[in-house]
């Protein structure tokens, strides 16, 4: 294993046969950090594919890769020249300053399956094919998904979550004091569960669902108002958002869907 404070692996995975067909390989890399004992980052950039994060007892983070071959027509051609299979995928991994960054390829799927030590924060983002899920992991979490849901379990810390075709579910062991936090989706529901003793403000949002909870809630919903227009008019504006205080109040936290509830629980 390599001690240095910049660890670049730069790995080129291709297929023995040039008539592959939705074959699929599989690689473990393990990368130590430049100080294990100090909490760190992970960041993820993947175009196609779906990432998994897993907290663990370990100093390293590892990384497993499954990588799915595209169905390839050997027979076509352009201009009369035949095509040879485009199999090849790249992909990058670099650690610096137990700063982790993974950069997927753009053309193959890739699944990434990464543990990381407990107290990591994660900055993970995928576009085609892919869930996000985190499990057992405390830090702060910034997550950006397209045609995916995200699952999040036993963590501990804040989020920032997005997505657009997918539920977001997440589990709170523990919180980040005073650390705002928001979950978006556009197709799904956004069912979160926290711990019995939060203290926030929630700005709540459903166009064609509900909003479900078993918290206590204070409703501060603002009244319409009144606001003038450009022509020297004036309009009346109510406000879409439920508005509420949980606890004692605090922290901005939001939640918005379009086509889906909002669910928010209190643990255990």
């Amino acid at each position: 294993l390599y001690r240095n404070s910049l660890l670049v692996l730069l790995f080129l995975l291709s297929a023995g046969s040039l008539a592959l067909a939705q074959k699929q390989s599989s690689e473990v890399f393990e990368i130590p950090l430049s100080d294990p004992n100090a909490p760190g980052k992970l960041r993820v950039d993947l175009h196609d594919g779906s990432i998994t994060v897993e907290g663990y007892s370990g100093k390293e983070v590892v990384v497993s890769l499954v990588t799915y071959g595209r169905n390839e027509r050997s027979s076509a051609t352009k201009n009369g020249l035949k095509r040879i299979p485009n199999v090849g995928s790249g992909f990058e991994i670099v650690e610096a300053d137990n700063v982790v960054m993974v950069q997927g390829s753009r053309k193959t799927r890739m699944d990434f399956i990464i543990k990381v030590p407990q107290e990591f924060s994660l900055y993970l983002g995928t576009h085609h094919n892919g869930d996000i899920k985190v499990s057992n992991v405390k830090g702060e979490f910034e997550l950006d998904g397209h045609h995916g849901g995200m699952k999040l379990t036993d963590i501990e810390g804040a989020v920032v979550a997005d997505t657009h075709h997918g539920a977001i579910v997440a589990n709170f062991k523990s919180i980040q004091t005073n650390t705002p936090m928001a979950f978006s989706t556009y197709h799904g529901d956004v069912d979160i569960t926290f711990p019995t003793s939060t203290n926030a403000t929630v700005k709540m949002r459903s166009e064609k669902g509900d909003i479900y909870t078993d918290f206590d809630l204070k409703l501060n919903t603002p009244k319409p108002k009144t606001v003038p227009t450009a022509r020297g008019g004036s309009r009346i504006e109510v406000s879409k958002w439920i508005q509420s205080d949980i606890g004692s109040g605090g922290p901005s936290f939001m939640f918005t869907t379009h086509h889906g509830d909002v669910i928010l629980r209190k643990a255990g």
